[in-house]
């Protein structure tokens, strides 16, 4: 039955597709749609709905930033006036590669398989997989199949980029200030875009017990207002300028007049991110530091 669906799928046109929930949470389909403007500000990535809506995303996952992308996604609503761009801005709750049944980044025969050992089920039936509902409508048919059909052979590459924090020691001494750096890293054989903003660098610090006590971005520092699209060539890689953790100094305010908290000697987490909105895009594996 799938093959045969499969087939006709070829030949038909993709439905129209969003869906609506009660609490401002919707579900859609749709494509990516990259904007190279002449300057950096009007570059920039929109999803283009299939029903014919135009969504601009405030946390598209850096893995989906590719032209022509088909997606399903479900997101909210972030504001009800409209962007510069004139469209809607939204936060995205999930993002999935339109027909990637797995998530495993492809869209191939294992997701043909899955879908078809769905098909014709609903949320009552015991072979029921929300994952193969790719249009949301609470029923796998062959609606899904011409959707799965579209996209069959498409594939994002999960991480193009990787980002490792720097410091020059692990041990400090109490109140000595501890000097951070990102350095994000194209781990990819192909050119890879990385959006740039000094904003968007950013690093969180935990105690031994898990507990978040510090981070960068909140700490009342002005940043400057700009966005640039660096290509990093395979191999490359672009750093951070320098960040300081001021906690360690065992004062009750920060340098920018920041209430807070001293901290005693101990053992400390750090975590480097790449943070354009929660959640964020990359972040390092935790650094762990000792202050005596």
């Amino acid at each position: 039955m799938l093959v045969i669906g499969l087939a006709l799928a070829i030949l038909a046109t993709p439905p129209s597709v969003v869906q609506s929930s009660d609490n401002g949470l919707f579900q859609g389909t749709g494509t990516v749609i990259y904007v190279n403007g002449v300057d950096p500000i009007d570059r920039f990535y929109y999803i283009s709905a299939d029903n014919g809506s135009h969504y601009q995303p405030e946390n598209l996952p850096s893995m989906f930033e590719v032209n022509g992308l088909r997606i399903r996604f479900t997101a909210t609503i972030w504001t009800s006036e409209l962007t510069i761009k004139g469209m809607k801005a939204i936060i995205l709750n999930t993002t999935q590669l339109l027909g990637d049944l797995n998530s495993d980044m492809k869209v191939d025969f294992l997701d043909a398989y899955w879908l078809g050992q769905a098909f014709g089920s609903r949320p009552s039936s015991i072979k029921w997989n929300p994952s193969a509902d790719l249009n949301y409508d609470n029923v796998v048919d062959i609606s899904d199949a011409i959707l799965l059909a579209g996209d069959y052979g498409a594939r994002v590459q999960q991480f193009s980029l990787e980002v490792n924090l720097g410091l020059n020691k692990t041990e400090y001494d109490l109140g000595e200030p501890i000097n951070i750096t990102l350095t994000a890293t194209n781990i990819t054989n192909e050119t890879a875009g990385f959006l740039l903003a000094p904003s968007w660098w950013d690093f969180l610090v935990y105690n031994d017990t898990n507990n978040c006590l510090y981070q960068w971005s909140h700490s009342g520092i002005m940043f400057p207002m700009w966005i640039m699209n660096v290509p990093l060539q395979p191999g490359m890689n672009i750093t951070s300028e320098v960040m300081i953790w001021p906690q360690t100094c065992n004062a009750t305010v920060d340098h920018y007049g920041t209430p807070v908290s001293p901290v005693s000697p101990g053992t400390y987490y750090i975590v480097g991110l790449y943070a354009r909105v929660f959640p964020y895009d990359l972040q390092t594996a935790p650094v762990q530091i000792n202050i005596i």
